[in-house]
C-alpha cells in the first residue's frame, strides 16, 4: 500500500506559500523545528502556542527578515507557512528538503503514535 505521508505545496489566501504534510502528528513539529534551525539557520523567537486544535511555533532568521510559522492543526497536519514575502522562497526550499526526508519523518511519526498508545 502506498504511503499517505506526502508533502504538498499550497498558496494561501494571503498569497503566501505553505507546505503541508496532512498525516503528520503534532509532536513531529519539534524535531522538524530542530532540523530547520540547523539546516536553514532559523531560530524560535517565542514559546510555542498550544491550542485545542493546533500547535504553533514561530521561526525567524533576522538577517534577511525571514518569518515562518511551523505548526500542526487538525485541518492541515504539520505545515510550514510564510509570514511575509521574504519567506515565500524559503518555504519552497524547506518543503523540498522535507520531501527528501519523508521516509525518515514518517518513521518518526509512527514512533510517536506507538509511544502514544503505551
Amino acid at each position: 500500500m502506498p504511503s499517505k505521508f506526502v508533502g504538498h505545496f499550497f498558496k494561501l489566501h494571503s498569497g503566501r506559500e505553505s507546505y503541508e504534510i496532512y498525516y503528520a502528528e503534532s509532536p513531529l513539529i519539534f524535531p522538524i523545528a530542530t532540523m530547520l534551525e540547523e539546516k536553514f539557520n532559523l531560530e524560535t523567537d517565542r514559546q510555542p502556542l498550544f491550542g485545542l486544535d493546533g500547535t504553533y511555533l514561530s521561526l525567524i532568521r533576522e538577517t534577511d527578515s525571514i518569518s515562518l510559522t511551523l505548526g500542526w492543526d487538525n485541518w492541515s497536519g504539520v505545515f510550514v507557512m510564510a509570514e511575509n514575502t521574504n519567506s515565500d522562497s524559503i518555504v519552497k526550499e524547506i518543503g523540498e528538503y522535507l520531501n527528501s526526508i519523508l521516509p525518515k519523518l514518517e518513521k518518526m511519526n509512527e514512533e510517536f503514535l506507538v509511544d502514544d498508545e503505551k
